[in-house]
């Protein structure tokens, strides 16, 4: 396996509210993997991020459950639950960090399958030899939208109500989690992202760049560059995984 991830600043914003990482348990041979993207427009929303990251990476330190899917999942939805929490409960206790919330993503990759969960808009892709696909199922109006056939996906980026999300971390102070599960093939590819990359990029052009290169970290480079050259509105941020 080998991984690399990259967050950029983008073309518009004055700040970065993205935040991501991983952790490698070689012993327990899982690995841990996290993007969270602070909410534009709310206070804090970098320090919601972080605090998504940082909590999630210390459970995974932490984490004792066996490699069952059913342990895996638990604890992937247990955890964003526990963090939701700590988020709500920070921006109550805090009035610098009143309405703070954050997106967030998670990849657990075990030696034969995957679980990933989503709070957000935060997406999860991932290709195969015959198979490329969006994981995750955006937490969005625009989504909802879509699903109940009052909006073509092609329209998606245009209406004016694009950014809205239906659910993030730290905003009410119970939450539900989504979770996916898949098994995989040595050199399949995992790719997590911020919104920043999919609401400049499609997924077609998405799919296109992973397939032309090999190396997680030239997949990375590119996917932002593509993103920044089509006008790079938001922050940006990918992991990538050559599993």
């Amino acid at each position: 396996m080998v991984y690399y991830g990259k967050s950029d600043i983008g073309h518009k914003r004055l700040s970065n509210e993205d935040c991501y990482g991983w952790y490698i348990c070689d012993e327990c041979e899982m690995s841990f993997f996290i993007i969270a993207d602070g909410m534009g427009g709310h206070n804090a929303g970098d320090v919601a991020s972080s605090m998504a990251v940082e909590s999630f990476l210390d459970a995974a330190r932490k984490y004792k459950g066996s490699k069952t899917k059913r342990s895996v999942r638990n604890f992937a939805i247990n955890t964003l639950k526990k963090i939701n929490c700590a988020i709500y409960d920070a921006s109550n206790d805090n009035y610098n960090y009143a309405g703070m919330g954050t997106t967030s993503v998670i990849s657990i990759i075990t030696p034969n399958y995957i679980i990933v969960a989503n709070v957000g808009d935060s997406r999860a892709y991932f290709l195969s030899d015959n198979e490329r696909k969006q994981l995750t199922i955006d937490h969005s109006y625009i989504e909802y939208l879509i699903r109940n056939g009052l909006l073509d996906r092609d329209l998606a980026n245009e209406h004016p109500d694009r950014n809205i999300i239906t659910r993030a971390l730290g905003i009410v102070p119970e939450i539900a989690v989504d979770t996916f599960e898949l098994t995989y093939k040595e050199g399949d590819l995992l790719i997590m992202c911020s919104d920043g990359l999919n609401s400049m990029v499609s997924d077609e052009m998405i799919y296109k760049i992973a397939s032309k290169y090999e190396s997680p970290e030239e997949i990375c480079d590119n996917l932002i560059n593509e993103a920044k050259r089509n006008g790079g509105n938001d922050n940006i941020t990918i992991i990538v995984v050559r599993l």
